[in-house]
């Protein structure tokens, strides 16, 4: 999947909980407002990008120490996520692709 978090405040130090799969993945980083987060877990293709007023930056050195790369599970996956700062400023989107599987 593909996840897109829009920063519209302060806050660092996010986390991303997949209630589902028990799973998490972490940034440990200070975002400010107009922030956009582009996480990637779509294999040959996986990376964390910080977009900023037009800069892009690569953000692989600050996911933290025990980040799972999110697989979804079949069916409904429920996620959660934590963060210092207003957690109004935070709004994450996931975007997925439906695969088949064939003979």
């Amino acid at each position: 999947c593909t996840i897109t978090v829009a920063i519209s405040g302060d806050c660092k130090d996010l986390t991303i909980y997949n209630v589902t799969t028990q799973t998490y993945f972490g940034i440990k980083y200070e975002f400010v407002d107009g922030d956009e987060i582009t996480i990637s877990t779509v294999s040959g293709k996986m990376g964390v990008t910080l977009n900023r007023k037009g800069q892009t930056r690569n953000l692989l050195n600050y996911v933290t120490a025990g980040s799972t790369w999110f697989r979804l599970a079949l069916g409904d996956n429920d996620f959660t996520f934590k963060q210092s700062g207003d957690s109004d400023a935070v709004k994450i989107m996931f975007a997925t692709a439906i695969l088949y599987g064939g003979v």
